[in-house]
């Protein structure tokens, strides 16, 4: 009979600690508790907060509380934890409050029929994967507190068409919106500095990104299958493309790259079979295998004065049959050869499919023809051969009843001077004009060259005179 009074003392020992737990009493970090569907941990007894982990609800619109009261202690709810949210897919609206700080790991994943989410600005942090695979949601503002969009949070959601990406963000991390295939368009603030590997890949919608001046590296498949993206310019900014940056964007027939970039990654543009020419800056000394494979458009790769490229195996493979390697370089012939010291047979684009190889590239000025006008006087030298960046050399000096010679100038109004020393910079033929200055007695004016010495002799009135001064 004592042994039963003891047992029946436990018993009822541990009923008054559940019923003083319940009410909230000697709660201890750790402990959880549900109301109205929605299970809260405490996260710190002292601080009085508690983070959500589970949803087990069937709402169709929730606004979390800011508070939540268990026995005698108010907590604020500070944060939705991983998972807490996923799979319920009888939500379609919710609202965050502004006393939660962070957003966990697929803390909305999966939720099938959520379209809309108002995140507050106390949010400074949201997890990987967070709203994956939320395929209703349509349009989400991403508060001005957040400065990181982790890896897959928007992966999935293919009926979001607008998202807003504040100033504060510098990273916009893997897979973030991958398979946002209603996604038009998107503008990345100048805040980001990385845009990561497979950011918006497969964004099949989008046709235009605005990629700012902030951001240094562009990851594998960032772009890769978004193909209706028409266009893009590279900030110059950027240093390296990742693999397959912009793979099968078929659609892309434009792309500025900056004389910033020294790599370009394998297959970077490989499928991108809407681009018809493609600049290389002199600033690239590598592009990797089948860097432009399957651009079946392309036939134009001009080269802008590099001294020399690395290049992967293949990377015009399945170009067009008409495609051309040229002189992107103003006033220069170009030749390519597979040493450094130009000894070698010259290489011809189809000798560039085989397995890695350097390629070294000469730059030959080309000679343009100069024409003087003589501008109503006469000149005996018509024109002239000049070589790109190297100087004119001797002008011939023109003559004209009443008039002083000023110079030759590239324009008749508003020219620049073009002097023995100019040094030859228009990639193209040339025509110069006499410039003269009226002589006050209509006198005669003949102007000779005599070595670097330009000499004027003028007839005036009853006298003869002679002037004499160094040709610059």
């Amino acid at each position: 009979q004592g042994r039963l009074m003891i047992l029946f003392a436990f018993i009822i020992g541990i009923c008054l600690v559940g019923v003083l737990s319940s009410d909230g009493a000697d709660a201890a970090d750790g402990d959880e508790f549900t109301i109205e569907g929605i299970k809260y941990q405490i996260v710190s007894e002292t601080d009085e907060t508690v983070e959500i982990t589970k949803y087990s609800g069937s709402a169709t619109v929730l606004t979390i509380p800011s508070e939540v009261t268990n026995g005698s202690v108010e907590y604020s709810v500070t944060s939705i934890g991983n998972r807490a949210f996923v799979g319920c897919d009888s939500l379609t609206s919710i609202t965050i409050p502004d006393s939660v700080t962070s957003i966990g790991y697929e803390a909305f994943g999966e939720c099938s029929t959520l379209t809309s989410i108002t995140i507050p600005d106390s949010v400074t942090s949201i997890g990987d994967s967070a709203f994956y695979g939320c395929i209703t949601l349509t349009s989400v503002i991403i508060p001005n507190s957040v400065t990181s969009i982790e890896s897959y949070a928007f992966s999935g959601c293919s009926s979001l068409a607008s998202v807003t990406i504040p100033g504060s963000v510098t990273s916009i991390e893997n897979w973030a919106f991958e398979g946002c295939d209603s996604l038009t368009s998107v503008t990345i603030p100048n805040s980001v500095t990385s845009i990561g590997d497979g950011a918006f890949y497969d964004c099949t919608a989008l046709t235009s990104v605005t990629i700012p001046d902030s951001v240094t590296s562009i990851g594998e498949s960032a772009f890769e299958g978004c193909d209706s993206l028409t266009s893009v310019t590279i900030p110059d900014s950027v240093i390296s493309l990742g693999w397959f940056a912009f793979y099968g964007c078929s659609s892309l027939a434009s792309v500025t790259i900056p004389d910033s970039v020294t790599s370009i990654g394998n297959d970077a543009f490989g499928g991108c079979s809407s681009l018809t020419s493609v600049t290389i800056p002199d600033s690239v000394t590598s592009i990797g295998r089948w860097g432009f494979e399957a651009c079946t458009a392309l036939e134009t790769v001009c080269i802008s004065g590099n001294r020399f490229i690395t290049f992967g195996e293949k990377p015009f493979l399945n170009c067009s049959s008409d495609l051309q390697v040229v002189s992107g370089k103003a006033g220069y012939a170009m030749e390519m050869y597979p040493d450094e010291g130009f000894t070698s047979d010259r290489i011809t684009i189809g000798m560039m499919w085989g397995g890695d190889s350097t390629v070294y590239f000469k730059w030959i000025p080309l000679v343009y023809t100069v024409t003087f006008n003589p501008n109503d006087g006469s000149v005996d030298t018509t024109s002239k051969d000049v070589t790109y960046d190297s100087v004119y050399g001797d002008l011939p000096v023109p003559t004209r009843d009443g008039y002083g010679f000023k110079g030759w100038y590239t324009a008749l109004e508003n020219g620049t001077e073009v002097k023995s020393d100019t040094v030859m910079k228009k990639a193209g033929a040339q025509t110069l004009y006499a410039i003269w200055e009226e002589n006050d007695d209509g006198g005669i004016s003949i102007g000779l060259i005599i070595g670097g010495i330009v000499a004027v002799i003028a007839v005036a009135g009853a006298g003869v005179f002679l002037f004499m001064r160094s040709r610059p």
